[in-house]
Order: C-alpha cells, then sequence, then structure tokens
C-alpha cells in the first residue's frame, strides 16, 4: 500500500534529524493517530497537533506526514485484517528496512484495545440486504392474496391484482430500505 509505505519513509527522514520519534511516548501518540485514521477509519479523527517530540518543528513534520497519510486515504478500501497484516512485521517496510513497529509499537489485534465498532444499521451496506428488503414484501402480500383470493375468487382475472400487488411490494421495499438507511446515518452523525 503506497500511502503507508509514503507514511512510513516520512517518519524515517523525520526520525533521521529528530531521534525522540523512537521513543515510547512519541510512539503511543502516532500508533492512536494509526489506529484512528487507517484502522478505524475515523473521518472526524483530528490528527493531533504534538505527538511528543521535543522541537515544535519536529511535531509539525509528524503532523504534515500524518495528515497527508489521513488525506491519502480518502478512496480505502482495505479491510480490517489486510491492516492488520500490513501493519506485522512482514508487512510494510520503509526504505531503509525499518519495519513499521520501530514507529507504532505494535499494531495487532490482541493490542487494538477495541475492535472497529459496527453500528447497529452496518448491515445495511451490503447488496443482499437491499434485496431482501424488496422481495420479502412481495413474498408476505403474494402469500396473503393468494390465500384470501382464491378461496374467493376463481379464474385467473385477478392476475393484474397480483402484478400491481408485485410491484407496490418493490416500492414499499425500496422506501423502506432507503429510511433505514437515512436513519443509520443520521445516528452515526449524532454520535
Amino acid at each position: 500500500m503506497e500511502e503507508l509505505s509514503t507514511l512510513i519513509n516520512r517518519l524515517e527522514d523525520i526520525g533521521a534529524s529528530s531521534g525522540e520519534l523512537y521513543d515510547t511516548d512519541v510512539k503511543e501518540h502516532m500508533n492512536e493517530a494509526l489506529v484512528e485514521i487507517f484502522i478505524k477509519e475515523n473521518n472526524k479523527y483530528r490528527v493531533p497537533d504534538s505527538f511528543g517530540m521535543f522541537s515544535k518543528a519536529s511535531d509539525r513534520s509528524v503532523l504534515q506526514a500524518f495528515t497527508q497519510f489521513q488525506f491519502d486515504l480518502i478512496k480505502n478500501n482495505l479491510n480490517y485484517k489486510t491492516k492488520l497484516d500490513l501493519l506485522s512485521p512482514n508487512g510494510i517496510t520503509s526504505k531503509n528496512g525499518q519495519i513499521t513497529e520501530c514507529f507504532f509499537g505494535e499494531v495487532s489485534e490482541s493490542s487494538l484495545s477495541d475492535k472497529p465498532k459496527l453500528t447497529a444499521y452496518s448491515w445495511l451496506q451490503y447488496e443482499w440486504v437491499y434485496y431482501l428488503f424488496i422481495l420479502a414484501p412481495g413474498i408476505i402480500f403474494l402469500s396473503i392474496t393468494y390465500i384470501f383470493f382464491s378461496s374467493i375468487l376463481h379464474g385467473l382475472w385477478y392476475m393484474p391484482l397480483f402484478v400491481l400487488l408485485i410491484v407496490a411490494s418493490f416500492i414499499i421495499g425500496d422506501t423502506l430500505w432507503k429510511f433505514c438507511v437515512n436513519y443509520s446515518l443520521r445516528k452515526n452523525e449524532s454520535t
């Protein structure tokens, strides 16, 4: 992943002139920023002004590196496991061969205090859920109307009613799905 390579190479360049970059305190600040930006994909996360570097110029350089990294990750589509693999000792290394652990400390499933939280409505992002929303009302409507009309009326003249109910059920299912997605987005923005 080019964005992560660029970040660790920039950090390595900063560390060449400011050795405190490899101190535990600085690593902890960088670890937090990396986890929020890269692992959790927290778009509301604000990169801190200070990472515990000895000079403001060094802090600014680290801040710029992480801000650029955050901007570069806008089109990130890696899954959680792939991200952790990239941060493992066998993952990405700097241009001089340093592993990510040199900059961020351990970033593994066991070191994360909490995994990315799925919202109550995160399942709405899957395509099969949309089709379920579309098909479920149709199946229910068809079952009810078939039972009701087949016992009262005989013949094929009520088939247009079936078609009308199928179309109506698709519209209802689509509207219900859109409502749930919008509700989920509003709920996520308020938290």
